[in-house]
């Protein structure tokens, strides 16, 4: 079924919250010019193929297609400015910038501030190992979050804050190297720990996740604290 989105007709700006949430029967869906924000949640679990976002695009919520399974591809516009916390998680979908863009950008498909400073989305592909583009400074909510293939993860030096739930859910990850500059590192996102080793629903993830980082880092004093096995380099 194709679902027509349009400003045209009805005169709004905003998909609301929740507004097509699990909506199993679409497969198609135009958004036509004039929309400005899709609100949190909105297409969260869709059963969508395809979607078509428009230039007036200004705002993405938080959650809009995470679990969107079944998409393709999606084509982020001129104009988006601004995206809330986790709007692609469990998304392994191809995510496309505009080349005029000025808030965001994509490395090997990867989902980035322009400025590179940001590190959004990591699609939940079958790459194993993965380094994170030197110049990253944050970390972002359930970046990494269900991916169930990759195995080592390497921050680069620079990154100073690992936000909520990360690298949650992430079933392969048996070893993430963390530079000494990370300073901050959330416990969970939501109901989403961090890391699966802090997680009760992974015990068996404390003999099999290790934390690498410089003696003394506060990387190896978080994983002191939450009791996740440690190498001190």
């Amino acid at each position: 079924k194709l679902l027509v989105i349009s400003s045209l007709s009805i005169i709004f700006t905003t998909i609301g919250t929740e507004a097509f949430y699990e909506a199993y029967n679409v497969r198609s869906v135009i958004i036509e010019e004039g929309v400005s924000k899709i609100g949190d949640s909105a297409f969260c679990g869709c059963s969508m193929e395809s979607i078509t976002l428009p230039q007036s695009l200004e705002e993405i919520g938080y959650d809009a297609f995470s679990h969107c399974t079944k998409l393709k591809e999606l084509v982020l516009p001129d104009n988006l400015k601004e995206l809330g916390k986790a709007p692609f998680a469990d998304c392994p979908f191809n995510i496309i910038v505009s080349e005029n863009n000025n808030h965001f950008k994509t490395i090997d498909g990867n989902l980035l501030s322009k400025d590179g400073k940001k590190f959004i989305h990591y699609p939940p592909t079958v790459r194993e190992t993965y380094t994170v583009p030197e110049g990253t400074q944050v970390i972002c909510e359930l970046a990494f979050a269900w991916n169930e293939h990759i195995t080592e993860i390497v921050l680069p030096d620079g990154v100073k804050e690992i936000k909520g739930g990360a690298f949650a859910s992430c079933n392969a990850l048996e070893k993430i190297i963390i530079p000494a500059t990370v300073k901050k590192i959330a416990l969970e996102f939501d109901i989403m720990d961090t890391f699966d080793a802090m997680s009760d629903w992974y015990p068996d993830k404390r003999e099999s996740f290790i934390i690498e980082a410089p003696k003394g880092s506060f990387a190896i004093e978080f994983a002191k604290e939450h009791n996740i096995k440690y190498i001190e380099k």
